[in-house]
């Protein structure tokens, strides 16, 4: 036997596999941008905190990476869990809210929200076991997610289907010996660690702290440590900076042990935060708003990643959200096993190689509801690069801010910028349509409305249809917000897009009255019209030339002739439309380049 065996080893030389990667990742409850004392964006001085202490975690930063514009999916904890865990959207999974509650007496019904993990959906913990790379999972902490609990969906170690309370003490006074359970949940992933090292294989570790999250409770070494220092001009509770203090330290302990285990070389540490912090407890400022908010307060967070070729101290100013860490989990294990279908995030490893990262679309929240007291309504928003679109359901106002001039949300720039705002809202309407996300509906209860379904606000549009195109029932059937000279009534019988201006639909709406020609085409400075259709009205013609954005740049008003010339000095060399409307019925729209 043992020739055998000298015989097969002389043959085919041993080979050494390199151990997939080890993950940690630790995921705070409310803490916001401002919540610690690292300085999350080196080119906003008001991105840390004034009076809270946390350097283990600037430890973390100057190891690693630290991303200045982080997203929270969701404003709440648990929507935010779940698309973390699943990769999804809030609007794809439609768990957009921790409740069912509905708000009463209020212009809109809200959108109905799940509150499991959809059966259907892979986990990132199911997602590593199918990998075949040996994968032990484990998630300790705060779940809030129903679906049978951790077990039961990828994770062969954990705390089962926990909630806030399981957090707090068994007291209601502040100052605990272990606050928030901390210490409890880092040594059971102390213990975890050692087991899978032990093992030799390769781990996932997820500690969900239950602390910053309301109820306040401290150590009282922390509590006195704070009580002792001046306060900050926006930070001052002392029980909040202690609570945030004995976080950092059970964050500390998680790093040394890595250390102390041998493990730093092949081992990614990610630190996150669930949403912004509740004002009633840590203001976000200088970011507005703050918990259950889609402004930047409730929904930007701290993000810091470490771990192998990641660079240390650096920062990234591309914006990245928690449903980007599925992707970028298994990029780094280099398994070949198929990604789920439904994933919305986009892998964040190229930044770390510093190579181009090219994001194909924008970033999606989901808010379809009251919150707060009603201080915000449904909305949903996008964020590209530094701009942020807010569309609100129950007004109709869209809002636009540009997130590198104001930060605070303070300037809607929408009006200024109407093609920035289309294209946003489009891509936005698109998305959320392919999802097919849960839309708020019209309360057909409420005083302001006299209709009944499918129109509850009798304006002759179908509701849903209204609600699915970002129209919001403050339009009305003669509005044309693409500016095609299509109005809603128009677009909604046709099947057309009240969004985007389309001279296709338009031109085949008015092909077979064939009302105009238009010459000479290119013009380079007059624009001659002849009318062919003699049954026309005679009225007065409003002749508008728009641009391919549908904005209009030059407009006349003109009694009907046969021909009319138009002087269009002042436009620059491109193509354009020459919208004609006669006693305001729109009657056509040709194409035309213009060329100096």
């Amino acid at each position: 036997m043992k020739k055998n065996i000298l015989f097969v080893l002389t043959l085919f030389p041993i080979t050494v596999f390199s151990q997939s990667p080890n993950f940690v990742f630790i995921l705070a409850d409310d803490m916001g941008w401002t919540g610690t004392s690292v300085q999350v964006s080196p080119t906003e001085s008001g991105s840390i905190s004034d009076f809270y202490y946390t350097p283990n975690l600037e430890q973390l930063a100057a190891e690693g990476m630290t991303f200045s514009q982080a997203y929270a999916p969701a404003a709440k904890c648990s929507p935010s869990r779940n698309s973390i865990l699943t990769g999804e959207s809030t609007a794809r999974n439609n768990f957009t809210e921790t409740d069912n509650q509905i708000s009463p007496n209020q212009i809109l019904i809200e959108a109905a929200t799940t509150n499991n993990i959809d059966q259907n959906d892979v986990t990132i913990g199911e997602w590593l076991h199918s990998t075949g790379d040996n994968y032990r999972t484990a998630h300790f902490g705060k779940w809030h997610l129903g679906s049978g609990g951790t077990n039961a969906n990828g994770f062969d170690e954990g705390d089962g289907n926990t909630s806030n309370d399981d957090g707090n003490a068994t007291t209601t006074d502040p100052i605990q010996n272990d606050p928030k359970k901390i210490m409890e949940l880092t040594n059971k992933g102390i213990a975890f660690m050692q087991s899978a090292v032990n093992d030799n294989v390769p781990f996932y570790l997820q500690i969900s702290h239950y602390a910053v999250h309301t109820q306040i409770e401290t150590t009282q070494a922390s509590f006195d440590y704070f009580n002792a220092q001046p306060p900050g001009v926006r930070h001052d509770n002392v029980g909040y900076a202690g609570m945030t203090k004995d976080l950092d330290d059970g964050i500390g302990l998680i790093l040394n042990e890595i250390e102390n285990l041998g493990i730093e070389g092949k081992t990614y540490v990610i630190f996150l935060s669930d949403n912004g912090a509740s004002n009633g407890l840590s203001t976000n400022q200088p970011l507005r708003r703050g918990k259950s908010f889609i402004y930047e307060g409730g929904i930007r967070v701290p993000l810091i990643i470490k771990g192998p070729n990641i660079p240390a101290n650096t920062f990234s100013a591309e914006p990245a959200v928690g449903y980007d860490l599925f992707p970028t989990i298994a990029e780094l294990t280099e398994s070949n096993e198929p990604l789920p279908s439904t994933l919305d995030g986009k892998s964040l490893v190229p930044i770390f190689n510093q190579q181009p990262f090219n994001r194909q679309k924008s970033l999606f929240f989901h808010i379809p509801h009251y919150a707060t007291n009603m201080a915000q309504s449904p909305r949903s928003a996008a964020v590209n690069g530094d701009y942020k679109l807010i569309v609100e359901y129950e007004t109709g106002i869209d809002y636009l801010y540009d997130l590198n001039m104001d930060i605070a949300e303070s300037n809607n720039i929408a009006s200024s910028n109407n093609a920035i705002a289309n294209t946003l809202k489009i891509e936005l309407r698109d998305y959320l349509k392919s999802v097919n996300a849960n839309l708020p509906q019209l309360d057909p209860t409420h005083a302001n409305f006299t209709g009944t379904a499918p129109d509850v606000d009798d304006d002759g549009l179908n509701d849903e249809w209204e609600f699915r195109e970002l129209l919001n029932y403050t339009y009305g059937p003669n509005d044309d917000p693409d500016g095609d000279g299509l109005d809603n009534l128009t677009e909604f019988n046709e099947g057309f897009d009240p969004l985007r201006f389309d001279l296709v639909n338009v031109n085949e709406l008015l092909k077979k009255e064939n009302t105009v020609i238009i010459f000479p085409n290119p013009t380079d400075g007059i624009l001659n019209l002849k009318f062919k259709n003699t049954d026309i009205q005679r009225g007065e013609l409003r002749i508008q030339i728009i641009n391919s954005m549908g904005q209009i740049l030059q407009e006349f008003q003109r009694e009907h002739t046969n021909v009319l010339s138009l002087s269009l000095e002042g436009l620059e060399n491109g193509m354009y439309s020459v919208r004609i409307k006669e006693d305001g019925i729109p009657i056509a729209l040709n194409r035309f380049v213009y060329l100096k």
